[in-house]
């Protein structure tokens, strides 16, 4: 279907909703991100953030 950045959708014949793919780095990232919002939370810093600034 599509490849965009570090992840790509993909279709496969008789199902309802198409895969998506991802690269290990860009999930890692991702991990780190949500590692230090849970972090922040925990904390009580839950203002406003930017959390894709990488």
């Amino acid at each position: 279907m599509a490849t965009e950045g570090g992840y790509s959708l993909v279709s496969w014949e008789g199902r309802r909703f198409p895969g998506l793919t991802v690269q290990g780095d860009s999930l890692h990232i991702l991990l780190d991100v949500l590692q230090e919002a849970s972090e922040d939370l925990r904390n009580g810093a839950i203002g406003r953030r930017r959390i894709f600034s990488r």
